[in-house]
């Protein structure tokens, strides 16, 4: 078993565990071997589509797969369609500070403004190949931030960029953004405890 790369932290050292010993790479990636397979797959490939929707129940990786995946994307080393985990675009997406990913945590952030300033933000140029947005919670977002952000994902499928979404529940209100999503959808399994340990 690969070991994972303690991820830095900006609290005078102090790292919860579940950030510790998050994984960093597809390949450190457990109990989702379809998704995995999939997304590595399509790296490798250069089939990758402009839109992720990751579904499933809390716990089972959506949020770090979307972060591997924006990883892979932005590798100045890639093998075989997984991370190096030691270049400097790596180095960056795990420590946060990258201009290629953006996350917004929709069950905090989930006004029009939030959504606004991220869409403002989206045709700056970035040192990486690929700009990624990460919407955790995407369910939890106002109708109005769900069309803003469906506007968004049409309007980058011509540009090539790459959206993630990560969800817990289905709900209603995500039906617009999964329609121009296009089919690309990955839906996370509970993990057994003998696979975490």
């Amino acid at each position: 078993m690969a070991e994972s790369t303690p991820t830095p932290s900006s609290l005078d050292g102090v790292t919860s565990l579940y950030r510790r010993f998050r994984p960093n790479r597809f390949a450190e990636l457990r109990g989702q071997d379809h998704v995995v397979r999939a997304l590595q797959g399509a790296v490798k490939n250069d089939r990758v589509s402009h839109a992720y929707l990751f579904s499933g129940p809390r716990g089972t990786g959506k949020t770090t797969t979307a972060r591997i995946l924006a990883k892979a994307l932005n590798c100045e080393n890639p093998v075989d369609g997984d991370a190096c985990d030691k270049c400097a675009s790596c180095i960056s997406i795990t420590r946060g500070s990258s201009l290629d990913v953006t996350e917004l945590d929709a069950a905090s952030n989930n006004g029009v403004d939030d959504i606004r300033e991220i869409t403002a933000g989206a045709w700056h140029g970035t040192p990486g190949r690929w700009k990624v947005y990460i919407f955790d919670e995407v369910h939890q977002l106002t109708i109005v931030s769900h069309t803003l952000i469906s506007s968004l994902v049409h309007e980058e499928q011509e540009k090539q960029r790459q959206l993630e979404f990560s969800r817990r529940h289905s709900t209603v209100k995500i039906q617009l953004t999964v329609m121009r999503v296009t089919n690309v959808r990955a839906v996370f399994q509970s993990l057994e405890v003998h696979l975490l340990t």
